[in-house]
């Protein structure tokens, strides 16, 4: 049985011809519902004034924000029944390649509580599906297909049930011998993180908190850059080509190439959701540098994308407009290394 699943899985994959500059893989994505209440009250009644569905996942959110930069995309994960139909019909309707692996359990459905208009929220974060073995293999078989035709990976997310935190180091080690120029780009968290960047990736979007987790530090994100520094020199030293570090409100530090980058965006703006800010950050990123744009830009365009994320509702993630809008008022300069 098990056989019979790879090797229909296969035939089918071999049928097209796969190819995508830059490649999200999503291993443990969700259909996002998003509430929008007046208030929230524990152990009470709570009037929804608005309702949303998202497809989720760290991964899927990169391609969609690509996707909107004009910039083709594809993206790849695990997806079972009828939430996991639903996220496919969401990301096809915005014109994103879509290969999947069908897998015997449902893909997970997160809930988030949003007080409309004070830009709070509360997360419900289900811990995902059983991934089977020969699910497993089918995926490996068509990232395998899709190496060859890629220049951007993008590992990102949470790993579901079943599957050791060595997953992603496993996928780079394995896709390294068929394509060597395959530059792949890690965000994720903990053990997974530490296994993943020991195999030097192209790049890792840690946040502040994963930083601290990943390095044994007690860095805020007000923190001076100076005080970065030292720890993203040392990280860089574990395995990373590049380390885009996101600050939030802050904005971001790119250490890349000799140099570290320190990227502000607009000053002033009305926060309503931060759900898929830092996966757009890195849209943006990884955008300008598949078009060949300067890194100052690039950082540009990554904070545009991550401040019109933030400015939406739920996880609809940011549009061109809105993208445009702020692009001439996010600032990027390069810093000193000391």
């Amino acid at each position: 049985m098990k056989r019979n699943l790879y090797l229909r899985f296969t035939l089918h994959a071999s049928r097209y011809t796969i190819s995508s500059v830059i490649t999200t893989v999503t291993l443990n994505p969700a259909l996002d519902l998003t509430l929008a209440v007046d208030d929230f009250v524990p152990d009470d009644s709570n009037r929804v004034i608005a309702a949303r569905k998202d497809p989720g996942g760290k991964g899927f959110n990169v391609s969609r924000m690509v996707k909107r930069l004009g910039y083709p995309t594809t993206a790849v994960g695990f997806l079972g029944g009828a939430s996991g139909q639903e996220i496919i019909r969401h990301l096809k309707a915005e014109h994103i390649y879509v290969w999947h692996v069908d897998i015997a359990h449902e893909t997970r459905v997160n809930v988030t509580i949003s007080k409309r208009g004070k830009g709070l929220q509360t997360r419900f974060n289900q811990s995902g599906p059983l991934i089977r073995t020969e699910e497993w293999q089918a995926l490996c078989a068509l990232l395998c297909q899709l190496a060859d035709n890629a220049l951007y990976l993008v590992l990102s997310g949470s790993l579901p049930q079943g599957l050791p935190d060595d997953t992603y180091a496993c996928i780079i080690r394995m896709l390294r011998k068929i394509n060597p120029a395959l530059r792949v780009v890690v965000d994720a968290d903990g053990p997974v993180l530490a296994a993943a960047a020991r195999e030097r990736p192209f790049l890792i979007k840690p946040n502040v908190h994963e930083l601290n987790r990943y390095m044994g530090t007690r860095l805020e994100a007000n923190a001076a850059d100076r005080d970065f520094m030292p720890v993203l020199r040392r990280l860089q030293k574990k395995g990373p080509e590049a380390i885009l570090l996101s600050l939030g409100k802050r904005g971001c530090l790119l250490l890349y190439q000799g140099c570290l980058y320190r990227g502000t965006g607009p000053a002033a703006v009305r926060v309503r959701s931060t759900v898929g800010a830092g996966d757009s950050l890195l849209a943006g990123f990884l955008t300008g540098l598949a078009r060949r744009k300067s890194v100052e830009y690039s950082l540009e365009l990554a904070l545009a994308c991550a401040t019109a994320a933030v400015v939406g509702q739920g996880t609809q993630l940011g549009r061109w407009p809105n993208v445009q809008k702020y692009l001439n008022k996010s600032k990027v300069q390069k810093l000193k290394l000391g």
